[in-house]
């Protein structure tokens, strides 16, 4: 991201000042501020996002708890389908929390998909996962997502919180609170 903003900016500084547009000076003054003043911002937005995630979202804990909260038995009767019983591959809304690409997490054989929020919007996606809150601090994680789905033109949504807890062999769930909405 920062290196197309910088792109962006040399491509308006190759095509000419300013000045050579028919501005007047004050203008160009103002145009320039406003674009180093968006530079810095999005320079600094990306560096704590990418901070945020390598933190996070790329340690083998984030993947097992991932698996945990996709394998919840509670929400497996509303997981698409195809017409033939055989399950869909399961989707996560890269958005809000992001996880890695290169996570590598399966569901019933199929591998889970990360697509971003347009990728959901623009496919019409019947089922997917938002995750809202995913934080692992030493042995304990809290992890709030919502499974939206839509199989009979009435959306609707299963609200998880849960609770989880570290152990010798891995992770297990300590609480959990599911609400239809």
């Amino acid at each position: 991201m920062i290196e197309n903003v910088r792109k962006l900016i040399l491509e308006v500084k190759l095509k000419g000042n300013y000045l050579s547009r028919g501005l007047k000076p004050k203008q160009a003054v103002l145009i320039s501020i406003l674009f180093s003043s968006l530079f810095i911002s999005l320079q600094s937005f990306a560096v704590s996002q990418d901070l945020k995630i390598e933190k996070v979202y790329f340690s083998n804990d984030s993947t097992e708890v991932l698996k945990k909260c996709i394998e919840l038995p509670q929400l497996q009767q509303y997981y698409p389908k195809q017409t033939n019983g055989t399950s869909n591959a399961l989707k996560v809304m890269q958005h809000g929390v992001s996880f890695a690409l290169s996570t590598n997490i399966s569901h019933n054989g199929k591998s889970v998909l990360f697509l971003s929020k347009s990728q959901i919007n623009e496919n019409n996606e019947e089922a997917y996962f938002y995750f809202n809150e995913f934080v692992i601090t030493g042995d304990k994680a809290r992890v709030d997502f919502a499974f939206n789905y839509n199989f009979s033109n009435e959306s609707k949504m299963q609200k998880v919180s849960l609770e989880l807890q570290k152990i010798s062999s891995g992770w297990v769930i300590s609480q959990t609170k599911i609400e239809t909405r």
